[in-house]
């Protein structure tokens, strides 16, 4: 099983992933699409952001310039790269109800081959209604965090 790791600023590699046996509450998922964050995650792995070149000023409400730069905030070597996926449970938990062989789900997490998540009371794992497009799924949370914004400014 491989996943995705920045190992270096603008660098990434797919290497071997540690996988472990499924817990009761639990399920695993073989990925067939995966998304990586657009905003923050691709900043970070550029190794780039709003709090490196500017810092957030209170009296202003407003980003101002920083006079010196500051470190990224990468853990290059170690990131799994990603932020939403689309898969198919393989293994189902003891005590799983509601998800068996076979659902089309999606979730949150890196790109990977598999992810193995709680499946009780886990309002991040969703199954998906039989039709809908995986591209959907995978721009769940941009268009959430976008329809949030709408909603925030009283538009």
């Amino acid at each position: 099983m491989k996943q995705l790791i920045a190992v270096a600023p603008r660098k990434a590699a797919l290497l071997d992933m540690n996988t472990r046996a499924v817990e009761p509450h639990e399920v695993k998922v073989r990925i067939k699409y995966a998304s990586p964050k657009h905003g923050s995650e691709l900043a970070a792995f550029r190794n780039e952001g709003p709090h490196i070149h500017e810092y957030y000023d209170e009296e202003w409400h407003a980003f101002m310039p920083r006079k010196t730069q500051v470190e990224g905030q990468g853990n290059f070597g170690h990131w799994n790269l990603g932020n939403q996926w689309v898969g198919v449970i393989v293994e189902t938990g003891s005590q799983v109800r509601g998800y068996a062989i076979g659902d089309q789900v999606c979730g949150y997490g890196g790109i990977r081959e598999e992810h193995i998540v709680s499946a009780v009371d886990n309002y991040y794992l969703m199954k998906m209604p039989e039709g809908m497009p995986w591209q959907n799924a995978v721009c769940f949370d941009p268009a959430q965090f976008a329809l949030g914004g709408i909603r925030d400014s009283h538009l």
